[in-house]
C-alpha cells in the first residue's frame, strides 16, 4: 500500500504526518510539485533526505499543488524506478501516485521487477486521454478499483494540466490536506 498525500494550492505540508507516514511505508519515497509550467519530481529509497528537499521546494512553490508519496511494497522490487510518482506513458509532464492494490492482470509476471501501479502508468493510463474531459476521468475512476485511489498531477496540455484527485472519497481531508489513508495519524487517533 502507501501513504498518498495531496497538497492544494496553499496548503503547507504537516512534516510530522508525513514522517508518519515514511515509517509505516518505507520502501520508497517520492513528490511531484507544480512549479511554474513545469514539475519538479523527486524520489528516494531514503526518507530523510528526500523530506528535506521537499520541505525546502515546498515554500519556494507554496501557491502550487504538490504530492507525497511514501510506498509500501505489495508488486514488485523496492527500487528508485518504483517509488512515486511515476511518469504516464514516459511523459516529462504527466505523474501518477496511487495508493492501492491494482487487480492481478496489472500484477508483474516472471522476472519483471515493476510494481502494479509502474506498470499501469507506463502501459494503461495513456489511453484515457485529456483528464479535462470528464468523461475521460470518469473511465479512469471506474477502471481504478474502488478501494483504490490516486492523484495524478500534470503541465501536459495534451493531459489536461492540473491535478486530479481519483476516488477521492477512499481518503481524508485533515486541514486541507488529503491523505489517502490513516498511516499519518499519531498512535491511537
Amino acid at each position: 500500500m502507501a501513504l498518498l498525500t495531496y497538497l492544494p494550492a496553499g496548503t503547507p505540508p504537516d512534516e510530522q504526518a508525513l514522517r508518519r507516514g515514511a515509517w509505516l511505508n518505507p520502501d520508497g519515497h517520492g513528490f511531484a510539485i507544480a512549479a511554474g509550467g513545469h514539475l519538479i519530481i523527486r524520489r528516494n529509497l531514503s526518507f530523510h533526505p528526500l523530506l528535506a528537499e521537499f520541505l525546502i521546494l515546498r515554500a519556494q512553490y507554496p501557491d502550487t499543488t504538490a504530492v507525497f508519496h511514501s510506498r509500501r511494497a505489495t508488486h514488485g522490487v523496492c527500487t528508485l524506478d518504483n517509488c512515486h510518482p511515476l511518469p504516464i506513458g514516459g511523459s516529462r509532464d504527466a505523474y501518477l501516485a496511487h495508493h492501492g492494490v491494482l487487480p492481478r492482470r496489472l500484477r508483474p509476471r516472471g522476472k519483471d521487477l515493476r510494481s502494479d501501479s509502474q506498470i499501469a502508468a507506463t502501459e494503461h493510463l495513456p489511453s484515457f486521454g485529456p483528464l479535462t474531459r470528464r468523461c475521460n476521468r470518469m473511465a479512469l475512476e471506474r477502471w481504478l478499483p474502488d478501494d483504490n485511489s490516486a492523484v495524478i498531477l500534470t503541465q501536459d496540455p495534451d493531459r489536461g494540466a492540473g491535478a486530479y484527485l481519483l476516488h477521492e472519497a477512499n481518503g481524508t481531508w485533515q486541514h486541507g490536506r488529503w491523505y489517502s489513508g490513516h498511516d499519518h495519524l499519531p498512535p491511537g487517533e
